[in-house]
């Protein structure tokens, strides 16, 4: 009960910042000043308070993060009102929402130098439990960079805290001075952190391994961006409805498009060396990190598996506090509830589409059969239908509606597909508060990612057989067919590895960067064109997101917004 009312303290002393001036920082430095003292207890405070940034107005409390990570991809389908401008291609017209990846990543950047200073000064804290604290504050900060980098390309460096306005005004460093800095970060942070199976490790705290596991990433991004121009890539995509006389129809089966890989700018780092590095570092991962899948695909996101073996890194959330709750579970799942007698579903505001869906094993893989919504009622039948007052159901997908309809007889006239493929993996939570506040633990990181993206990595390194090995450990535990029999050169593998991802990371903040990475978003997007009223065509201004006008009204070393914004 102490953390969390060091959390309540520290969550109180940010409200004070304002989304628009970082330099709003020293508010929370000067309040701050007056409580901490060289002891364990203000250390945590510390600690505590900027991992509760990750809970806050700039990530998940109001479903920013999720909104930012998910809607601008192939696979996600929703409606437009949900889907909003950023959804559909102009980010300049959702500053209010966009904004916050940069925002709110700053002011952890700045939270964590500002702890960083104050705990290393401490000289009354056990060195390894100090280590650890800033271990984990070293890490936050490594992790901020790469998801700048990645988003905005070249972005503003701070290694130390930013206390005057001086010191705000820096110019942006080119990518591959980010991509150092966030490797530095990192490398810092596994150096100190405690392992998992160290007697002083906190359950649900960032790992040396959670950081060897980003530190992958971060080489992978580098990797994969840096391929050579032309480099190939074949994505199952293409246009999901056609339309006649007004009326859409499904297209059922995607089309296979073999794209070209772009070089992305400002990525000129050698992708052997990347890669060889990330063979090392899932190694050490796989060996050492103490994680493991779980047997069954359903036990992933059971209740009982939160901070369980198979997650590296995960929110952590709590219902008793409103600035720990978040309403991704709703959103992404949706609830049931009761009326006149009817198991109703509502809220599940976002999905996957259909061609996603045909890329797995029909009735066979377990993230397909049991890992969507196949049957579920919806808002009752309204007040101007003969039916009114029953709900009505809804299938997915099309094969079986015939079949699950035979369950309801006398009211197959109520019977619809949808083409929003619901999934069920966001379900646990422990109740809620309000009509959407829960406390989700969102997967940051799981298990699964360091197989694939050693699979990845092996693929590119001319190891083939070491990479379907490592594709089919993920499969396995699916109950999908493995591929290791399967006779496929490296440019089918590389492309079966990025579906794969696909198939098991689905509304797990994966699969955009997957295809900004490769070089391919703009070809796979504009193949789509739209989902009915939905724009999926992209510009190449769309493969960085455009800067807060706040940031470049006031840091006057900014000059001028990336390209087309």
């Amino acid at each position: 009960m102490k953390n969390f009312l060091y959390i309540l303290l520290i969550s109180c002393m940010f409200s004070f910042l304002s989304c628009q001036d970082v330099l709003e920082e020293k508010v929370y430095s000067d309040m701050l000043a007056g409580v901490l003292t060289d002891s364990e207890e203000s250390a945590n405070l510390l600690l505590n308070g900027t991992l509760a940034t990750l809970n806050g107005g700039d990530f998940f409390l109001y479903g920013k993060y999720t909104y930012v990570s998910e809607l601008d991809c192939d696979h996600i389908t929703a409606g437009i009102w949900s889907m909003k401008e950023y959804g559909s291609g102009n980010f300049a017209g959702d500053h209010g929402w966009l904004d916050n990846w940069w925002t709110g990543r700053y002011a952890l950047i700045q939270r964590c130098n500002f702890a960083i200073e104050k705990i290393s000064e401490m000289k009354n804290l056990k060195e390894d439990e100090k280590g650890n604290m800033l271990g984990q504050l070293w890490f936050l900060k490594g992790w901020a960079y790469f998801d700048l980098v990645r988003a905005y390309g070249p972005v503003p460096i701070y290694k130390e805290r930013a206390a005057s306005p001086k010191e705000y005004n820096r110019p942006r460093k080119p990518i591959s001075e980010v991509f150092d800095y966030s490797i530095e970060c990192l490398n810092k942070a596994g150096d100190l952190l405690y392992e998992k199976s160290n007697s002083n490790y906190k359950l649900g705290r960032i790992s040396k391994y959670t950081a060897k596991t980003v530190l992958a990433q971060v080489y992978c991004t580098m990797a994969s961006g840096s391929m050579p121009a032309g480099t190939e890539v074949t994505v199952k995509g293409g246009p999901l409805w056609r339309k006649d006389n007004n009326q859409y129809s499904l297209i059922d089966q995607p089309t296979s498009y073999t794209h070209k890989k772009e070089k992305l700018d400002g990525y000129d780092f050698d992708p052997q060396v990347c890669y060889t590095r990330v063979k090392e570092l899932c190694d050490s991962i796989i060996r050492f990190g103490g994680f493991k899948l779980y047997s069954n695909y359903m036990d992933v996101w059971d209740l009982s598996s939160r901070n369980g073996a198979e997650f590296i890194w995960q929110l952590q959330a709590n219902l008793d506090m409103a600035t720990l709750r978040n309403p991704f579970s709703y959103g992404f799942n949706g609830e049931i509830y009761q009326s006149n007698g009817y198991d109703l579903l509502r809220g599940c505001y976002y999905g996957m589409n259909h061609h996603w869906y045909r890329l797995f094993e029909h009735n066979k893989d377990d993230r397909a059969k049991y890992g969507v919504r196949h049957l579920y009622s919806m808002q009752l039948i309204g007040w101007d239908s003969p039916l009114k007052g029953q709900p009505w159901y809804s299938f997915y997908p099309r094969e079986d509606s015939l079949r699950l309809a035979e369950s309801f007889p006398g009211q197959k006239d109520m019977v619809f597909e949808n083409s929003l493929v619901r999934l069920t993996k966001f379900h646990a939570v422990t109740g809620k508060v309000g009509v959407d506040q829960g406390d989700y633990f969102y997967p940051f990181l799981r298990y699964p990612i360091v197989h694939l993206m050693l699979a990845e990595a092996e693929n590119e390194l001319g190891n083939p057989a070491k990479a379907k090995e490592m594709v089919d450990v993920v499969r396995a535990r699916s109950k999908a067919s493995l591929i290791s029999g399967e006779v496929m050169d490296k440019q089918q593998l590389r492309s079966f590895i990025l579906e794969e991802r696909s198939r098991e990371f689905a509304l797990e903040g994966v699969r955009r960067w997957d295809l900004i990475r490769w070089g391919i978003y703009l070809q796979v997007m504009n193949k789509m064109e739209s989902d009915k009223e939905i724009r999926k065509s992209r510009e190449r201004k769309n493969l960085l997101f455009p800067l807060p006008l706040s940031e470049l009204n006031g840091n006057s070393e900014i000059q001028g917004d990336n390209p087309g914004w």
